[in-house]
Order: C-alpha cells, then sequence, then structure tokens
C-alpha cells in the first residue's frame, strides 16, 4: 500500500466510520471535488457530488451515521494521483465491493474523489451459487 496515500485514505474511512466530522473534513482540501454513488437505501437513485469542503460536510451530516466497516485491501499510486480498493462490512458480513480514484494535494490532503461500488458486493452471485 501507497504510505502516504493509504495513510490519509485510511484516517479518512475510519473517521467517517466514527462520525467525527472534522477529522474526516480535515483529510480533504478546501476545494475538494467529491463524487460518490447512491447509498444503498437509495437504489436507483444519484451519485452523490460535492465542490468544496461545506458542501462535503453537509453530505456526510445528510448520509448520518452509518455501522459500515471499510476494509481497504489495496493502494496505488503514481505520483499525487491513486487508486485504491477494498470491500465495505455490516455486521461482520461484506455488502459491498468499492472502487475509489483520488488525488492528493502537496499537503497530503484528498483533492478530488471519485468512488464506485456494487451492491451486492463482486462475486456474491458465484459465492449464493456455490452454497
Amino acid at each position: 500500500m501507497n504510505d502516504v496515500a493509504g495513510k490519509v485514505l485510511e484516517r479518512y474511512l475510519s473517521s467517517l466510520e466514527a462520525f467525527d466530522l472534522d477529522t474526516t473534513l480535515d483529510c480533504f482540501t478546501e476545494d475538494v471535488f467529491y463524487s460518490h454513488p447512491p447509498y444503498p437505501h437509495e437504489p436507483g437513485g444519484a451519485r452523490h457530488e460535492v465542490s468544496g469542503r461545506p458542501g462535503l460536510a453537509a453530505l456526510f451530516a445528510e448520509r448520518g451515521e452509518r455501522s459500515a466497516h471499510h476494509r481497504i485491501e489495496i493502494v496505488l499510486a503514481e505520483g499525487q494521483e491513486c487508486l485504491a480498493a477494498g470491500s465495505v462490512e455490516v455486521d461482520g458480513a461484506t455488502a459491498a465491493t468499492f472502487v475509489a480514484r483520488f488525488t492528493l494535494s502537496d499537503g497530503g490532503q484528498i483533492a478530488r474523489y471519485a468512488a464506485y461500488a456494487s451492491f451486492p458486493p463482486v462475486g456474491a452471485a458465484l459465492a449464493d451459487a456455490g452454497s
């Protein structure tokens, strides 16, 4: 895992899981662009896209506290451009898989973030067929 990229991504996700919004927002630049797929309770909904920390704060407040845990499996970086992949667990079961592309600022904060998720997780249909 790329050290700087992995650390900022882990800090972002763990602080979001703890619903520590001040720490979460500190992971992002003031002029961040953030794009996230609809949340599981919004099937068929639009992507959530915001610019700037105030918009991101409002999005996270609207999202609310969740019991999900993100498990980062890989982070790759070439300069400031990064890719990450992992899974989201709810009550100990894998509920989704995700990929994220993000750009780090010179100061090590996330300047651009776009996530893509699969609900149910990739491979779930094969796992269900085998049981």
